[in-house]
């Protein structure tokens, strides 16, 4: 257990300083988006929309995508849009294969079920003869527009991934903590002649501690550059 209080006293209360429940949560919420960033993946869900090239070979590859965020929830629309935003032809969520949405990848698959119409495919017909002529190029620029969910359901993090935010979030309380006693090495006090001194680690106090989560958040880094297939080098945070 360690105190969440610093060694330098307020100048206006005489109180020293408390690190409270909202300053942890900013903290928390800084080592998520670090983490994030240093792992290229979302880790709260949150809802993406990407506008991606028509690829006469990823095309035939089953329309093969690579999602820019990952890891990925769930696929809500994929469509065939215009400039000006308006969606000509919206795949059928059946034909969407989520079989590697972990990893970022849909394929399209025809089923036999519907080229009907609905209530978004409503010039179903018009639409197809647009697409079928606009596939005869090689490449289209943004002629796609994915709307997707990437990160995890409702904050249920892997018990892994909580225990990399909790080693990041340590790290920065730790040295938070450490740095006021920066002025702290040692102390005398002196009376009618008589004094008496008192030393301590001052900024070190923590220092064994800060290694040991260390080497702890290096070895979930690594492992998590694994799991998502990162080759990324991973610096000091």
């Amino acid at each position: 257990f360690v105190p969440l209080v610093s060694a330098v006293k307020d100048p206006t209360t005489g109180k020293r300083r408390e690190l409270t429940n909202p300053d942890l949560d900013d903290i928390i919420r800084e080592a998520v988006a670090q983490i994030e960033v240093q792992l290229s993946m979302t880790i709260f869900d949150t809802q993406f929309q990407e506008r991606h090239p028509f690829d006469r070979f990823d095309y035939q590859a089953y329309g093969y995508l690579r999602l820019k965020q990952k890891p990925c929830a769930s696929v809500e629309r994929l469509a065939v849009v215009q400039n000006s935003g308006e969606a000509i032809y919206v795949v059928p969520n059946e034909w969407i294969s989520v079989g590697n949405l972990n990893r970022g990848q849909i394929n399209i698959l025809p089923s036999t079920v519907a080229l009907a119409s609905n209530g978004e495919n409503a010039a179903v017909n018009g639409a197809l003869t647009f697409i079928m002529i606009m596939m005869q190029q090689g490449w289209v620029p943004d002629f796609w527009e994915v709307t997707y969910t990437a990160g995890f359901r409702d904050g249920l993090l892997p018990q892994a991934l909580n225990s990399l935010i909790k080693y990041v979030a340590g790290i920065e309380v730790l040295s938070r903590l450490a740095a006021t006693y920066a002025g702290v090495n040692s102390a005398s006090l002196s009376i009618d002649g008589l004094s008496q001194s008192s030393s301590g680690p001052g900024p070190q106090l923590y220092e064994t501690r800060i290694k040991q989560m260390s080497d702890q958040r290096d070895k979930l880094f690594r492992r998590w550059k694994v799991l998502i297939g990162q080759r990324m080098i991973v610096g000091q945070i």
